[in-house]
This record gives structure tokens, sequence and C-alpha cells, in this order.
């Protein structure tokens, strides 16, 4: 005979009373929900209805807008600079020679033995 006690426990999750709480939660959730993005759209059309009164305001006036619409280039000081010739060459040699240094940068046919010193007919085997 199997008994049956949860439904007489109180922190059972399917008593009438705990369902009626996860609701009445829920219902209260949505509610705080609506309410705050309420908030927000009134926040945001009281900050458009500022800024149009602004801008009418100040074209009603004659006044100069304080937004500007284009682009600003905060970098264009460096782009306009004419660089060195010789200084850059110097540094791309200086690059390439420590590439084929360290050995990131190899030249055509570079360790083969058509280019060592040594020219024999038959290589040397490691031993």
């Amino acid at each position: 005979v199997a008994m049956n006690i949860l439904p007489k426990k109180k922190w059972h999750v399917r008593t009438k009373e705990n369902v009626a709480r996860v609701l009445k939660d829920e219902e209260n959730a949505r509610l705080e929900a609506e309410k705050e993005q309420g908030r927000i759209l009134k926040a945001e059309s009281e900050s458009r209805l500022a800024l149009l009164r602004q801008q009418a305001s100040s074209k009603y006036h004659g006044e100069v807008g304080t937004q500007r619409s284009e682009h600003i280039n905060l970098f264009s000081n460096f782009e306009n600079k004419t660089k060195n010739k010789d200084a850059s060459e110097e540094k791309a040699d200086e690059q390439k020679n420590w590439e084929i240094k360290v050995g990131y940068l190899k030249q055509l046919g570079q360790g083969s033995s058509e280019l060592s010193a040594d020219k024999t007919m038959v290589p040397e085997t490691p031993g």
C-alpha cells in the first residue's frame, strides 16, 4: 500500500496554496515590469521632447545648433604626415635581416646543398 503524503506537505509544489502564491508572484512581477517599461518610455519621450524644443528654439532665435552631424576625424594629423623613405627602407631591411636570422624568412633554395660552400658530389651522411 503506497502512502501519498506529499499533498499534505506545506512545501509541496502542487498544493493549491503554493500554486496560487506562484501565480500571484508572477502577476506582480509582470506588473512591475510594465511599470518599469512605462517609466523608461516616459523618460525617453521627455528627453526627445527636450531635444526637439532646444533645436526649435535655436532655429527660432537664429542660433547655430550645438550638435554637429558631420564626421570628426581625430587622426587626420597622423594620416596626412609623409614618411621618410630612407628610414622606412632601413627599418624594413632590419626587419628582414632579423626574420632571416631568427628563421621566419627563408630565401629560395636556402638550406640546400647548392648554396653551401662544400661542393662535393656525394653529401656527407650524418653519423
